[in-house]
């Protein structure tokens, strides 16, 4: 991962938000747009309502499994979070993530991008780029400009080489990533390589590869995997690593140690369970993904 140019894109795209959020009443607004109001979920509401040509994403997103089918092979890391859960565990992701893995817009900007809030946001990082996955009510866009269209998916630009492709989800990040998203919700081969992720449910799912570069805890494993959801008034964060090995061990029995987490093996699977209280869940979040 070029954290580099991510750095670089978060800066172009909260200038943006400076300049623009000073002539409209939410992020990125272009267009004549009009908000909906029904009993409708996102998951029924009619796509059509965007106004937008074209085709349009329509995709399962409630799961970090839904969103592995979207990603493309060489995906990295991936972070998914139901933003309507758990408001501690919301809080607790918009103050670490963005620090770590930005552009994290969604996280940042939930209620300012669209008319409507983010109701599921993810993001993933392949091939030295990022892609944004917002869950949102369809709403009535009506956009006249200019378009990139890409096999009868039309790119609305937003700023710079940002765009969204509008749907269910609607994508956000660079042009080149989104048309890598595009091809493999067209058929493409998806990414087989976060496969801990499989069948899992949280509020918060963190995933990602070791042997990278700016990997969670030094990237010593094969694969890593970090479910996270709120329970009564504590938080449990259920880890998993599969074939840890060097520093990165040292590091999880300091994390056990910390937060009076439980480390158990089941063969090449390290896991490491525990339930925190709200005011440590920053900690928590930040010493898992930290480098």
């Amino acid at each position: 991962m070029n954290q580099k140019e991510f750095a670089k894109a978060f800066a172009i795209f909260v200038g943006a938000v400076m300049v623009l959020s000073a002539f409209a009443g939410f992020v990125l607004r272009s267009g004549n747009v009009e908000t909906r109001s029904g009993p409708e979920s996102v998951e029924t509401a009619p796509l059509s309502a965007f106004g937008v040509r074209g085709n349009l994403v329509d995709m399962s997103f409630s799961s970090m499994q839904d969103l592995l089918e979207m990603c493309p092979e060489s995906t990295t890391f991936a972070y998914w979070i139901d933003l309507e859960a758990s408001q501690n565990i919301t809080d607790a992701a918009a103050s670490v993530i963005p620090e770590i893995y930005p552009p994290a817009a969604g996280l940042i900007y939930r209620d300012k991008m669209y008319p409507t809030e983010i109701r599921r946001e993810a993001s993933v990082f392949f091939n030295d780029t990022w892609a944004e996955f917002h869950w949102v009510m369809p709403f009535s866009y009506n956009y006249q400009g200019l378009v990139i269209p890409y096999n009868d998916f039309m790119i609305v630009p937003a700023t710079g080489d940002l765009g969204r492709v509008f749907g269910r989800p609607t994508l956000f990040g660079p042009e080149g990533a989104l048309k890598q998203i595009i091809d493999v919700i067209l058929g493409g081969f998806p990414t087989d390589r976060l496969t801990l992720a499989y069948d899992e449910v949280a509020d918060l799912q963190i995933a990602g590869v070791g042997g990278v570069e700016n990997a969670p805890l030094g990237g010593g494993y094969d694969e890593f995997y970090a479910g996270i959801s709120q329970r009564g008034n504590g938080i449990y964060v259920s880890c998993r690593f599969m074939s840890p090995y060097g520093n990165t061990l040292t590091r999880i029995q300091t994390l056990a140690t910390k937060y009076k987490m439980s480390i158990s093996r089941d063969g090449s699977i390290l896991r490491l369970d525990g339930t925190v209280p709200p005011e440590e869940l920053k900690g928590v979040i930040a010493d898992l993904l930290a480098p």
